[in-house]
């Protein structure tokens, strides 16, 4: 056995000289020794686990020292024993320990043994790298020994560990609050144009979504394309092009906004001039039309009805006016080959670009053609006078 069991052995062979009856600590042990025979002692150890037997073996002639009669009765004290296993306890072969927290959280999806317990012994730091779950939805997942054991199958740690306690994982989890999503849809709603004015008649619910480090996007979608009055928002909660989660939100949308009025009394046909407008600050109601901002978009258009003053101009209240009036007075152009000939004469009717009307040449006769341009009417070929396709 070499030096550690020399002194106990030493001692033993000294008692023994003494008196066979003598003891090297508490009751005694009857063992009986051979010269010719080997000695062996079996000590079985059990810890967690782990079983380890440990043989302890040696001659008669090195335990007991040479010169003993060839056959010879002693005595062993338990105490001797138990010195032995003090001694030998070091010789225990070393075991991976696993101790599972009572609770975890994880940023990822993937759990890995590390995350969920303390580990310690040889190859600890290679077995805290086994994935152990994943961790897909928001509900907790319970980790206990069998699951850590799967984990383990096939690898060196497979027989050996000694896993204690359960685990309760989690994955990390966002909250994109009421107001985050109040400000997504507000922030929409103040693009409509105009002064914006929001209050909340209806509060979105807060979501929950996985934590996994990136900075989540909150978009907002009007479910009524103008956006006044009561109005509804589709809230979504965007990773990339991945939706994680969606709520709703209804708004009370009022826009303010400048927009031309009539300054006084307009009667319907007349053309427009900047003396006749004002610009006034208005609420924007749902049920009127757009109202209008621009006064170069209306000056030199004609009003289709009457207007008091102080009245919202809409486009449904302008037209512009025609080409060609009643009455005024135009050119007529005849072309033939390379060759323009132009003269006047009173167009019998109003007519747009493109329309057809009758105009009164000087002479007295009547011809028809197109309008190409404000005041300017091309129209066919006359034997006796240019541009005459009808003469009446």
């Amino acid at each position: 056995m070499g030096g550690w069991a020399s002194p106990i052995l030493s001692a033993h062979r000294r008692s023994v000289g003494r008196s066979p009856l003598a003891s090297l600590g508490g009751p005694l042990v009857p063992l009986s020794l051979r010269a010719s025979l080997s000695l062996r002692a079996s000590l079985s150890l059990r810890s967690g686990d782990s079983l380890l037997k440990l043989r302890l073996a040696g001659s008669v002639e090195r335990l007991l020292g040479r010169g003993y009669p060839g056959s010879a009765a002693c005595q062993l004290g338990r105490g001797s024993i138990f010195l032995l296993l003090l001694l030998l306890a070091p010789l225990r072969t070393a075991e991976l320990i696993v101790m599972l927290r009572s609770s975890a959280t994880v940023a990822s999806i993937i759990a890995r043994l590390g995350d969920v317990a303390d580990v310690s012994g040889p190859g600890a730091e290679s077995a805290s790298r086994l994935r152990v779950a994943d961790v897909t939805g928001l509900a907790p997942i319970t980790i206990d020994p069998s699951v850590v054991r799967s984990a383990l199958n096939g690898s060196a740690w497979a027989t050996t560990a000694h896993i204690t306690g359960t685990c309760q994982l989690r994955r990390a989890v966002r909250t994109i609050t009421v107001p985050e999503l109040i400000a997504a849809a507000t922030a929409v709603a103040s693009t409509a144009g105009g002064e914006v004015v929001t209050s909340v008649l209806r509060e979105p619910m807060a979501v929950s979504i996985p934590d996994d480090g990136q900075v989540p996007v909150v978009t907002a979608e009007p479910l009524d394309r103008r956006q006044l009055g009561s109005t509804a928002y589709r809230l979504r909660v965007m990773n990339g092009e991945y939706e994680l989660a969606r709520s709703l939100v209804v708004l009370q949308v009022q826009r303010w906004r400048s927009a031309l009025v009539a300054a006084r009394s307009l009667k319907r046909g007349e053309i427009l001039e900047h003396s006749d407008l004002r610009s006034e600050r208005i609420a924007v109601s749902r049920s009127a039309a757009e109202p209008l901002d621009d006064p170069a978009a209306i000056v030199g258009t004609r009003l289709r009805r009457d207007l008091a003053p102080g009245t919202i101009l809409a486009a449904t209240d302008l037209q512009r006016p025609a080409a060609v009036a009643g009455g005024s007075s135009v050119e007529l152009l005849f072309t033939q080959g390379l060759i323009t000939v132009t003269t006047t004469g009173q167009a019998l009717a109003e007519a747009d670009i493109g329309g057809t009307v009758a105009v009164r040449r000087g002479d007295g006769r009547t011809i028809h053609g197109t309008v190409i341009a404000p005041g300017r009417v091309q129209v066919g070929n006359d034997r006796n006078h240019p541009g005459g396709t009808a003469a009446k």
